[in-house]
């Protein structure tokens, strides 16, 4: 066999090891997340007065009073 043909080998054997690396994790993890529970029923967390705070982006201004309720 000529060196690019050893070179082709080996690239092809690292391809191929590599893929069932990540297949086999790749089945690892749905396995692990199945055995995961959800969310309880009814619990979404979008029940008035739940929501988690809406952050804010980056060009927006805070609240005036620095989101703190103003003084009597």
């Amino acid at each position: 066999m000529t060196t690019t043909m050893w070179v082709l080998a080996g690239i092809g054997a690292w391809v191929l090891v590599g893929l069932a690396v990540a297949l086999v994790f790749g089945r690892m993890i749905r396995l692990r997340d199945r055995g995961l529970p959800g969310p309880p029923d009814g619990d979404d967390g979008e029940r008035a007065g739940h929501l988690p705070p809406r952050p804010r982006s980056a060009a927006e201004p805070p609240a005036p009073g620095g989101g703190q309720a103003p003084r009597p």
